[in-house]
């Protein structure tokens, strides 16, 4: 006698996202599993790697899962001046004193670039923020 098992259909990733922002909030082995609250979307997918260095776009026909994207490099010119170019709206500076730990100042984005002088010499810290999905950015710089 041969026994007939029937056939079991591979789990299925389910991915449980902010339909507005395309932030992931939890993946799921399947539909049953993937709870979701009203302004939230359940597709199926994949994660590329690390939750938090992701999200879902939502820009096209179909949501895709995509890289988060990455704020622009702060360079330094002459003078410990430091710029950030080519941001998005609601990008923002926050610099830090590297020694003391005290935040010396928050400078917004004005048409997409961003512009510090430092005024004396010693460690500092910069933090790049802007809206979700842009991954935010900490760089230790010195001025001599």
């Amino acid at each position: 006698m041969t026994r007939i098992s029937p056939m079991r259909p591979e789990p299925t990733t389910m991915i449980v996202y902010d339909e507005a922002t395309g932030m992931i909030h939890h993946v799921a082995k399947n539909v049953l599993a993937a709870a979701y609250e009203v302004g939230q979307a359940v597709m199926e997918g994949t994660p590329l790697g690390a939750l938090d260095q992701e999200y879902v776009d939502t820009s096209g026909p179909e949501p895709v899962i995509a890289p988060r994207p990455t704020l622009p490099d702060l360079v330094p010119s002459p003078g410990a001046v430091w710029t950030a170019t080519g941001g998005p709206a609601g990008m923002e500076l926050a610099v830090w004193d590297g020694d003391l730990g005290t935040l010396l100042a928050e400078i917004p984005e004005t048409g997409g670039s961003i512009t510090v002088t430092l005024p004396d010499p010693g460690p500092y810290r910069f933090v790049l923020t802007a809206p979700f999905p842009y991954l935010a950015r900490t760089m230790e710089v010195q001025v001599y």
